[in-house]
């Protein structure tokens, strides 16, 4: 009687099957610091060449165009706050 084994199933030691993984990744795919200097180079181009969302990165504002009038804090930073404050001018008369 012939038992087919499977030639592959010698390669499946965790060693083996981590080391493919981490070749495969590393041919196909950009990760981490390649993949930072990546978007830092679009976002770059897009500033220099005054398209709208150069000047949305440049000006700090949401790019993809979600609202601002009320929202996008992330982007924009804590609130401003403009209108009355009170003045801390006249004399108080305390009670003795």
């Amino acid at each position: 009687m012939f038992v087919y084994r499977n030639p592959a199933a010698n390669n499946r030691s965790p060693a083996n099957t981590i080391a493919r993984i981490r070749k495969e990744i590393d041919e196909k795919y950009k990760i981490e610091g390649e993949l930072r200097m990546g978007v830092t180079a679009y976002i770059k181009r897009y500033i220099e060449t005054g398209s709208y969302r150069g000047l949305r990165h440049r000006s700090g504002l949401p790019v993809k165009g979600q609202r601002t009038r009320t929202n996008a804090r992330t982007r924009k930073g804590p609130k401003k706050t403009s209108g009355s404050v009170k003045k801390s001018g006249g004399t108080i008369k305390r009670k003795k």
